[in-house]
């Protein structure tokens, strides 16, 4: 794969581009080796991209730069790839870099860091060290002074997208890391350790080798990155699920059945929906089959779009509780298997039936998320709020703002683009 660049700021940013599928951006610090062995592992499902800031890796090394601009520098690589959104994921230095890109911009849909503390570091005497350190690159040192700007607690509560923090046991930054665990998963980080992984053979390196998560869930895999990946991708699945749930509070039985656009799409229909989704995805694909069934998947009225509404024998107490059955029915399955594992699916065209658990999470991710926005849209139009899960809170939008905030909306649509010419 040839390397790439754009201009940012008058300095080139070298990138490289392997595989296809959802964007994972790398970020890396050095030239070599030429291709992370990380990259490798994700060609399969993942466009995956490896982005040298300036004055690291192979980009230009002015130097006087904005060192602290790699948000800008990330961004404008994808905008001249055309891509939308993407997981930024960094280990060590490239970490702390990692997390300058995600506070940034909502389209960091995931945030990974690994070996690096994130918050308290470099402390003032770490950066008197490096101060007095004559063969430390003028890049790296006008970095930190960059990132030390932000308040890194309030940062990382601020970020609303799955955050995932992990290094290995045998990592010399284990015991700072486990005293921080707390703050992370209070800011509402994944915290996962990975037994007999250092900070070499958890990291970017040709030395990255296996490994095991050491958490209250133990997920086995052959190689500490690809778990995390599976971690991140399950962490971001979970979170869909909970935001989705949050979303049918508060609400009498009528309002989470009826219909609400012209073509019946209802809260607890969608929920009943996704539930299924979860039970034959992540259950009968790979050969574990849901141990309940609805009713309409019984006498076939499913095929009748009996999944997407509530009969009158449903109570929305159990439309949540078979939801939650399900996810639980799922998340066995996630936990068992390595993301290669094969299914079938039976109900996709029999040259396409073969499938990975991979492939099935992100599709059970974004299956949930898309749902997730018609539930939004739905809420909206039953009581006028606004879910938020991470404030705890249903807001209503002041009625007389809102009235004239549409008003200026609908105005604007009926006048149209306005049509410039060049004299």
């Amino acid at each position: 794969m040839p390397t790439r660049s754009v201009e940012v700021d008058g300095a080139r940013v070298a990138y490289r581009v392997v595989g296809e599928g959802p964007v994972i951006v790398l970020i890396k610090n050095g030239k070599h080796p030429v291709d992370l062995p990380v990259a490798q592992l994700l060609v399969s499902q993942y466009r995956t991209f490896q982005v040298h800031p300036v004055g690291f890796g192979a980009s230009d090394r002015p130097a006087s730069y904005d060192f602290g601009s790699i948000d800008r520098q990330v961004l404008a690589v994808l905008d001249h790839e055309g891509v939308g959104n993407f997981v930024v994921w960094g280990f060590s230095q490239s970490a702390s870099m990692a997390a300058l890109v995600a506070r940034a911009t909502t389209r960091a849909v995931a945030f990974i860091a690994g070996g690096a503390e994130l918050i308290g570091h470099p402390t003032d005497a770490d950066m008197r060290r490096l101060e007095r350190e004559p063969r430390l690159p003028v890049a790296s040192l006008e970095f930190w002074r960059a990132y030390r700007l932000y308040n890194w607690h309030h940062e990382l509560r601020m970020m609303q997208q799955p955050k995932l923090i992990y290094l290995g046991t045998g990592d010399p930054r284990i015991r700072k890391l486990r005293r921080l665990a707390p703050t992370l998963r209070g800011c509402a980080c994944d915290y996962l350790e990975f037994d007999g992984l250092d900070h070499t053979t958890s990291g970017f390196s040709d030395g990255a080798a296996g490994g095991h998560a050491s958490q209250s869930r133990t997920v086995t895999a052959g190689n500490g990155r690809v778990a995390v990946v599976k971690e991140l991708v399950w962490a971001t699945l979970r979170g869909a699920r909970a935001e989705l749930a949050w979303k049918l509070d508060g609400l009498s039985e009528y309002d989470l059945r009826r219909p609400m656009t012209p073509t019946g799409t209802n809260l607890l229909g969608v929920m009943k929906h996704l539930a299924g989704e979860e039970y034959g995805y992540l259950g009968e694909v790979f050969g574990r089959p849901a141990p309940e069934q609805l009713a309409c998947a019984v006498d076939g009225t499913i095929w009748e779009s009996g999944d997407m509404w509530a009969s009158p024998e449903e109570s929305s107490d159990y439309i949540k509780s078979f939801y939650r059955r399900a996810c639980a029915h799922a998340d066995e399955t996630i936990e068992t298997l390595e993301p290669d594992a094969v299914g079938v699916v039976p109900w996709w065209g029999e040259s396409e039936r073969q499938t990975t658990l991979g492939v099935v999470m992100l599709l059970m991710v974004s299956e949930t998320l898309r749902h997730g926005g018609h539930v939004d849209v739905v809420r909206e139009l039953i009581d006028g709020s606004t879910v938020g899960r991470e404030t705890g809170s249903h807001e209503i939008a002041d009625e007389p703002w809102r009235q004239e905030y549409v008003a200026r909306l609908e105005a604007a649509a009926r006048v149209g683009p306005r049509r410039w010419t060049l004299d």
